[in-house]
């Protein structure tokens, strides 16, 4: 048995496209775990969901943040400020989920009932993405979320204990915490994968195409997979095989 776990796509179909095509043809995958951040920034949404939907394999889709700003859009939750998923590559999603009518859109005076109709065969598939999700692979227990862990020293359901309204209602510990990276210690027996904050942001490595491994004396802490697709580098995955042993493969964007 092998699970892969491929890194925040943002957009870009082309790239997604060759790198399942060679995971299928390199392993033998029984199930796919998706970061999150499918969408946004990158001009092929929709054609990213298009492609997953009809993924003839187990998937689970990890909420991102890019995927919840949108959904508080849509709703007019106010969980976020005004226009935030606009300003932060919601416009190039907008132009994919709506095509030729997109240009009826004045940007940020939009009529979002007309948007939402686009979006709405769609929208319970997105609703049902998890915070985040855990598995054993021999002796190896995972933690997958988005952002990875806010606080490395409470439970996974206590994660929300004593933090603001504003940060409970954002989902901060799983889709917007920036502390896996440069933690140096382990999260309880758990070996961390999640994106979130590109690779070449980091500024702890010489090859940001390839995941980043934080490691101590006890072990691996993290695995950070967001190697920055839409920015120009790559997207990956980790391949887990059924010993917890972990393999890397990543294709440069082609989008």
């Amino acid at each position: 048995m092998q699970i892969a776990v491929i890194g925040d796509i943002h957009g870009c179909v082309k790239t997604l496209d060759i790198l399942i095509n060679e995971i299928f043809k390199k392993f033998q995958i029984n199930e796919i775990y998706f970061i999150g951040d499918l969408i946004d920034r990158g001009p092929f949404s929709k054609d990213v969901i298009d492609l997953l939907l009809e993924l003839p394999i187990k998937k689970d889709f990890m909420l991102g943040n890019h995927e919840d700003m949108m959904l508080d859009f849509l709703y007019n939750t106010k969980r976020y400020d005004d226009n935030i998923w606009l300003e932060n590559g919601g416009i190039p999603t907008l132009q994919s989920f709506m095509g030729k009518a997109f240009t009826q859109v004045n940007y940020f005076h939009v009529n979002v009932k007309n948007i939402r109709n686009y979006f709405e065969c769609y929208i319970d598939f997105f609703k049902s993405f998890k915070e985040y999700s855990v598995f054993e692979m021999g002796s190896k227990r995972f933690l997958i979320s988005h952002c990875g862990i806010y606080n490395f020293d409470k439970p996974i359901d206590q994660q929300y204990d004593g933090l603001s309204e504003v940060y409970k209602l954002q989902k901060y510990p799983f889709l917007w915490a920036r502390n896996c990276d440069f933690s140096k210690k382990r999260y309880y027996d758990y070996i961390i994968i999640h994106g979130h904050t590109p690779v070449c942001s980091l500024g702890l490595v010489n090859n940001v195409k390839v995941p980043y491994v934080n490691k101590s004396a006890d072990g691996i802490i993290s695995i950070n997979i967001d190697t920055g697709c839409v920015y120009g580098y790559a997207l990956s995955a980790i391949i887990i095989d059924s010993d917890g042993e972990v393999l890397f493969e990543s294709i440069d964007c082609a989008d």
